[in-house]
């Protein structure tokens, strides 16, 4: 998706303009078609980040995740299936955070 935003930038008419005004390719490239994809990888970052941290955790609590010195949302949320709920409240936190997505 940022590549093809990247082309479209590159074929773009002020592109066009900035390279026959004598600009350089790092000058098109840090003034030009940066500042326009901005936007484009905010979102993508936005919309990825949630999808790897289920995936983690999903993964974490089939016990296919992070090794266990490390601490993960999946191996935290594998330990509550052996704890009585009302014994360590603090420790659904994990299952809230997941379920507020």
């Amino acid at each position: 998706m940022i590549l093809a935003a990247v082309k479209r930038q590159l074929g773009s008419e002020f592109v066009l303009f900035a390279r026959a005004g004598g600009c350089s390719g790092w000058r098109v490239a840090a003034v030009h078609v940066l500042p326009n994809l901005l936007p484009l990888a905010c979102a993508q970052f936005l919309v990825t980040v949630p999808a790897f941290l289920l995936a983690e955790a999903n993964l974490g609590l089939l016990g296919l995740g992070i090794a266990e010195p490390i601490p993960s949302l999946g191996g935290l949320l594998r330990e509550l299936e052996n704890l009585p709920g009302a014994a360590h409240p603090w420790m659904f936190a994990p299952a809230l955070l997941l379920l507020s997505r």
